[in-house]
């Protein structure tokens, strides 16, 4: 049992307030211009936009799915019905705009419906839309009627809202009968078979009209805030409809998450498997993927009063104060080992933290914390979506986010100082000035050139605006008592009293409480009239010294932030230095992370044992232990976040250390293996030369004899050995930026700050090399070789090897090859039947390669080959690395896996393209195109199938309007469009691409009306595309489209003449490969 405390407030009725001794703040004019900026925002969307979801302000109309140019994941939150309107709604009874409220309700019972064929959101539509639906309604609603409290005891079936204002003005809303809360169960109903998964946490995404296709169910990967984020609104909906299966479903997938944290750390990563529970990625903080999990965590005990909760929360929050927290920063961590940092930047969506320290009571790290990022906002007149640990820009598009004006609101209200009123006056101003456009308010694409982006999203009405709004405002202004509601993270209000399930004879709770509420004499608790709803609070300042303890806090924290930036600002990131590499995130296959070891002094050698040797050469002078100052400055850490300039105070690093990545050699066994090698490479010496002069003899013998070009002997070795440690090629490649020519290095850092930053990274690997999954090492070169014709093996590039699955060490697979899909294949192949005894081809990026494997070799595949995603790369220039296996389970993995570095691959996905048949062989050497040649000049074919030379471009199917080429797959779609182009209006284009799609369906069929949904939605935005609309389907309808190709069947005796279309035929092309789609007009 927690003991609560209680936040004493004092609300004040002054409207005019000085910040300092000379300037004055005006709330009352506030309070207007921030209305007048609501109206200017919503009046905008109303005329414009409406009934589509959202307003494009620079292009001054509605952004309607399926038309408007997409935007990928960001459209989920759409789904045509009207969703700003709704999200908005109860901030129209918060301004006291009760005309304008009682219209829109209107609107909506009439025209909002959620029976579009459009995949949504699970979590924003939840937050959006069942949230802006029953946002009010309660079971009993404390209101506001000039100074009095009136307790009004409402049915359960009715909308909070809209019965507030039925209560206030009985001529108002006579005719609504609960249609609000029907709609919202209505919606909820449609979110429900999201959550018939093996955790009981929902898919990330479900279709309004046909709920969990399948292949929404082959996504099984979601983000912990998309299943977390549910309590609120559900257990509102069950209390008010009776129904318990809402609340029940939502406190399920709770338990779920809260079952999958770190035990050792308490922490929780961001993306898991909706059926297993295992985390995709492990990043630990507080910012996008887990921010509104930890938020609902602690609004679920203030709501529904449950102690579970608030153990859950309160366990998160000592983990991420203990972890992530470092001085006035919030530093993402591996949530399994919490001591190494996960990334160098910030989110904005972090900016909520603060506001939710106001409610869990720790007043002094949410003034800290938000000071931080108010100096962020100082430097860049709005917050970044990113920045670094020295505040500098990461991401710089605002689109306006509420989380930072939220966290104002809150500490305002805790401590009512002045102070935050002005900090929501520069926000009020600089959104005017820089934001502000003709048809609304416009996001800004780059801070920096403050470039505006044709994006206003609900939560700029729903929530930054509003909350503008409640700061300027005293709550006797306001038609309800904010203290008796608990703001969702949309900002919707659910009244405390939903949460007081019991009858017994309790106090009303309250969020934040005034001080003439409470009676300090314990022995009068019966006199008090409310209970607080929050936990402790942590300060133990009195109020009325709160103002000026908040200021000594700030005062700090700008002396910390100030140390931070001027160390950055004054040696520009340490004279010119780019932020250093770290351990975790270093590339030998990066020419950019190559430079900088070399800059940092420190050289890498590729051992015979499969080893990788790092030796760092400061300046030559006294010895320092690294071990030492690494501990002092992790212990400084705690206080401040130390940039990398900081350290030059430190006794100077000058000593040579050598550490191995893989295992530690002692120096007796490597003198040992020096002697040996020595001779070792004498005996090879004599040999090679040996071996030089018969090859020579052999080969002129065979030229001689065949009269023919003859490459090699039948096992032709790979290239030399010694071209595997091309240190060498990046000397060639790098510039050095402190005029120092890399050829007359003597291996030493470029400059003792660079020593330093040596130092560190050399650290960084030690800790690392135990227990980070990530391995150096090479065994080899791999051949990638196509054998069959007209080919016959002189197309062939290098590969890197990896240490787990089969060895090719005398070995070869030769097979077809097939493009994974997805082509990462960090999970289950969509095109699985296709892969059997086939060479997967997948890209590297966002899992594992030994995962990569495990999933390709479930589908039935021979082996693999992994292209890098970097673009650039390629084996002559970088030195090439063994791809490392979990060292932590048993190597299951028997298929051959290679890597080819982006430049190789590119040239390989190239020619598999032009012939999807090509037969390939892996193996560790060479297979003599001569003597493939050979056995197809003297019988006629050789020992492998020849590919099939031609592909379905090159035949022409005029005569029919698809073409299904299931090699790849690809498919040819000849469009009819009479005399419509580019330049007719919309409605002409859609209706000649509805009737090419009608004779289509005439002549083919798939298994199922969702799959013709699916496989024709998507020649439908093809169609459009054609015509110069810029539309595209979103990557899961393109899977599902590639994946149905097969299952097209052309409908038996079917007498239809396709030719009855009107206008010459445009034909294009689409193929699946590389990033999954790819089409083309080819006539």
């Amino acid at each position: 049992m927690y003991t609560v405390y209680i936040l004493y407030i004092y609300i004040g009725l002054v409207t005019c307030d000085r910040t300092d001794g000379s300037e004055k703040i005006d709330r009352i004019a506030l309070r207007l211009q921030a209305k007048e900026m609501f109206m200017h925002g919503y009046n905008s969307y109303m005329k414009y936009a409406y009934p589509h979801d959202e307003l494009m302000p620079l292009s001054c109309k509605g952004r309607q799915r399926g038309v408007t140019p997409p935007r990928g994941d960001v459209d989920d939150a759409l789904g045509n019905f009207s969703l700003t309107l709704v999200d908005s709604l109860d901030s129209l009874v918060v301004l006291g705009e009760l005309d304008e409220f009682e219209k829109s309700v209107e609107r909506i019972v009439t025209n909002v419906r959620f029976d579009s064929n459009l995949v949504v959101s699970v979590f924003e539509t939840n937050i959006r839309m069942v949230g802006g639906l029953i946002s009010g309604k309660a079971d009993f609603s404390v209101l506001t009627v000039g100074l009095e409290l009136l307790i009004i005891i409402i049915c359960v079936t009715g909308h909070i809202m809209a019965k507030l204002v039925q209560s206030k003005d009985e001529k108002r809303l006579k005719w609504y009968k609960d249609e609000l809360l029907q709609m919202a169960a209505d919606l909820a109903d449609k979110l429900l078979p999201a959550f018939n998964t093996t955790s009981g946490i929902p898919y990330s995404r479900i279709n309004l009209k046909y709920g969990m296709l399948d292949f929404l169910r082959q996504q099984h990967d979601t983000c912990t805030a998309c299943g977390g984020t549910m309590i609120l609104e559900f257990a509102a909906l069950s209390r008010l409809t009776g129904r318990p299966i809402y609340e029940e479903k939502a406190r399920k997938a709770m338990d779920f998450l809260w079952a999958q944290r770190h035990r050792g750390s308490d922490l929780m990563g961001t993306v898991l498997n909706v059926h297993s529970g295992d985390w995709i990625r492990r990043d630990a903080g507080i910012g996008a993927g887990i921010d509104s999990y930890y938020e609902y965590c602690l609004k679920a005990y203030i709501l529904l009063g449950d102690e579970g909760y608030l153990y859950r929360f309160n366990k998160h929050y000592d983990a991420i104060m203990r972890y992530v927290n470092k001085g006035p920063l919030f530093i993402d961590v591996h949530m399994h080992k919490p001591t190494v940092a996960a990334r160098t930047y910030m989110d904005s969506l972090l900016a909520f933290w603060p506001g939710i320290q106001v409610l869990k009571g720790d007043l002094k790290a949410a003034i800290e914390f938000h000071e931080t990022l108010y100096q962020v906002i100082k430097r860049h007149k709005f917050l970044p979506e990113a920045f670094t640990h020295d505040l500098q820009v990461h991401w710089a598009q605002h689109p306006i986010r509420p989380e930072f004006i939220e966290s104002t609101y809150l500490l305002y209200r805790a401590t009512k100082d002045k102070h935050y009123l002005r900090v929501a006056q520069n926000i009020l101003d600089s959104m005017n000035k820089f934001l502000r456009v003709e048809c609304g308010f416009a996001a800004v694409k780059d801070i920096r050139s403050m470039n505006h982006e044709d994006r206003m999203d609900s939560f700029v009405l729903s929530e930054t605006l509003k909350y503008l709004y409640m700061i300027f405002t005293d709550s006797s202004d306001l038609p309800i008592d904010l203290d008796n509601y608990v703001l969702t993270t949309e900002a919707h209000f659910i009244p405390l009293s939903i949460g007081d399930t019991d009858n017994s004879e309790k106090l009303p709770r309250r969020l934040i409480i005034d001080p003439d509420e409470i009676i300090d004499d314990e022995n009068a608790v019966i006199a008090k009239k409310f209970r607080s709803a929050c936990p402790a609070t942590v300060t133990n300042e009195k109020y009325d010294n709160l103002p000026a303890y908040a200021e000594g806090l700030r005062n700090t924290v700008q002396s910390v932030v100030s140390e931070l930036t001027k160390n950055s600002e004054s040696t520009s990131s340490c004279s010119g230095m780019p932020k250093r590499l770290s351990a975790w995130s270093f590339s030998a296959t990066n020419a950019e992370h190559m430079k900088q070891l070399k800059q940092m002094g420190i050289q890498m050698e590729f051992q015979v044992d499969g080893r990788v040797h790092l030796t760092h050469s400061p300046d030559s002078g006294e010895v320092n232990e690294f071990t030492t100052e690494t501990e002092t400055v992790l212990a400084e850490s705690d206080n401040m976040l130390n940039s990398v300039c900081m350290l030059d105070s430190a006794a100077s690093v000058e000593k040579q250390t050598n550490i191995y990545i893989v295992h530690p050699s002692h120096a007796a066994v490597t003198q040992s293996l020096s002697i040996i090698m020595l001779v070792v490479l004498l005996w090879l010496s004599v040999m090679i030369v040996a071996a030089i002069v018969v090859c020579v003899v052999v080969c002129v013998y065979r030229i001689l004899a065949m009269r023919q070009p003859l490459a090699k002997p039948n096992n032709i070795e790979g290239p030399e050995t010694s071209e595997c440690v091309v240190i060498k090629g990046d000397n060639e490649n790098n510039g050095d930026d402190d005029g120092r020519d890399d050829d007359d290095s003597d291996g030493n850092a470029v400059s003792p700050k660079w020593a330093v930053l040596g130092s560190e990274f050399i650290q960084e690997m030690i800790v690392m090399a135990g227990s980070e999954k990530y391995g150096f090492g090479f065994n080899g070169d791999r051949i990638v070789q196509v054998v069959s014709q007209p080919i016959f093996g002189m197309l062939h590039w290098r590969a890197v090897s990896a240490q787990f699955g089969q060895d090719l060490n005398y070995k070869a697979v030769i097979a077809e090859v097939q493009i994974a899909m997805p082509f990462r294949a960090c999970g289950p192949l969509t095109n699985a039947r296709r892969m059997n005894g086939r060479i997967a081809v997948v890209q590297r990026q966002d899992c594992m390669f030994q995962e990569k494997a495990r999933y390709v070799q479930q589908s039935g595949a021979v082996g693999i080959i992994i292209i890098d995603n970097t673009v650039g790369t390629s084996i002559d220039v970088l030195p090439p690395f063994a791809m490392s296996g979990d060292q932590t389970i048993k190597d299951d993995i028997v298929i051959p896996v290679v890597f080819l570095y982006n430049k190789e691959g590119l040239a390989f996905m190239d020619h598999i393209i032009h012939y999807p048949n090509a037969l390939v062989r892996l193996s560790d050497r060479l297979s003599n195109p001569s003597y493939l040649f050979e056995d197809f000049a003297c019988y006629g074919t050789n020992k492998y199938p020849s590919s099939k030379l031609g592909f379905v471009e090159d035949t022409d199917y005029s005569g029919d309007v698809i073409v299904i080429d299931s090699s790849l797959p690809a498919v040819l779609l000849n469009f009819r469009f009479a005399s419509i182009n580019a330049g007719n209006n919309t409605e002409d284009k859609q209706k000649v691409v509805e009737e090419n799609v009608e004779e289509m369906q005439k002549l083919y069929n798939l298994a199922t009306e969702s799959d013709t949904v699916v496989f024709y939605n998507v020649i439908r935005h093809i169609g459009y595309w054609q015509l110069g609309l810029s539309t595209q389907p979103t990557e899961t309808q393109l899977r599902k489209f590639f994946l149905l190709i097969p299952t097209v069947v052309r409908i038996q005796q079917s007498t239809h003449n396709p030719a009855t279309l009107l206008g010459s035929i445009t034909t294009v092309s689409c193929r699946s490969w590389n990033k999954l789609f790819n089409c083309q007009r080819i006539r």
